[in-house]
């Protein structure tokens, strides 16, 4: 039970910390993330 409440806590501050990498990513080059979030239209932004 312990472990399985270890990985609760771990899955909440994995994700805090993704999305807190993911904003400064997205400030940074939105363009980037853009590409990574639509992959179909990466190819139209590489023409």
């Amino acid at each position: 039970k312990a472990h399985k409440q270890l990985n609760k806590v771990l899955d909440k501050v994995f994700s805090k910390v993704l999305s807190k990498v993911f904003d400064k990513v997205h400030s940074k080059s939105a363009s980037d993330v853009k590409q990574l979030k639509q992959p179909r239209s990466a190819g139209n932004t590489l023409k």
